[in-house]
């Protein structure tokens, strides 16, 4: 039994060092507008509050998180602005607490002089990457400001959303989502305790079998 654990630990070790990095998303953040991808976040009206939701056609539904005041106005296209001054911070996440593929909206319409925005996204692991826009001076941040977020394959992210500093933007519109939670890839230490597992079942199963193999005179 010793022997048959000792080898499960030894086999449990190896594929903990073949697996050099623990598994990790990458989330790539780009200032682009993918046209025609993803479902629409469509925006009930007249919500306000710290926190408003947004739900597709399918009924995947986001909760839109900020410090502020913020609300759904009833006129003028779907968006989610402060109810007074700029924008200048929000958090999309799940309503389920599950996570998506690929996000992409629209913060309309900066205004400051020193505008910096920084756009966060975390994986399903809780590791951030980050955008920095509106530092460059090449960027005008007056009109429509598109933001693409997307994963590697099986990857996710769990939530997204912006800080800004100098200034702030009318709103966020134009949401566009890649519902649906992505099944994430194991850690090496889980796959080591996997590989455990295995080994004393393995050894339990051995151990049984030559109980009951019949002895002969």
């Amino acid at each position: 039994m010793r022997r048959l654990m000792l080898s499960a630990l030894a086999s449990a070790a190896i594929a903990t060092a073949t697996i050099a990095t623990p598994a990790q998303a990458t989330i790539t953040i780009t200032t682009d507008q993918q046209t025609g991808q993803g479902a629409i976040v469509l925006l009930p009206v007249n919500q306000t509050g710290t926190q408003v939701m947004g739900e597709t056609q399918a009924g995947y539904k986001l909760n839109f998180t900020s410090t502020q005041q913020i609300t759904t106005p009833a006129n003028g296209q779907a968006r989610i602005q402060a109810v007074t001054g700029d924008l200048n911070n929000i958090l999309i996440t799940a309503a389920d607490g599950g996570s998506f593929e690929f996000i992409e909206f629209n913060l309309f319409s900066g205004s400051g002089a020193n505008l910096v925005a920084t756009i966060t996204g975390l994986d399903q692991f809780g590791n951030a990457y980050s955008y920095v826009f509106g530092d460059d001076a090449r960027e005008n941040v007056s009109g429509e400001n598109f933001f693409f977020a997307a994963t590697d394959t099986l990857q996710s992210i769990k939530s997204i959303g912006f800080t800004s500093t100098g200034g702030g933007f009318a709103d966020i519109r134009q949401i566009r989502v890649g519902p649906g939670a992505i099944a994430a890839v194991p850690e090496p230490g889980t796959w080591a305790l996997m590989l455990i597992g295995f080994g004393g079942i393995g050894a339990s199963l051995r151990r049984r079998r030559a109980r009951q193999i019949p002895q002969f005179a």
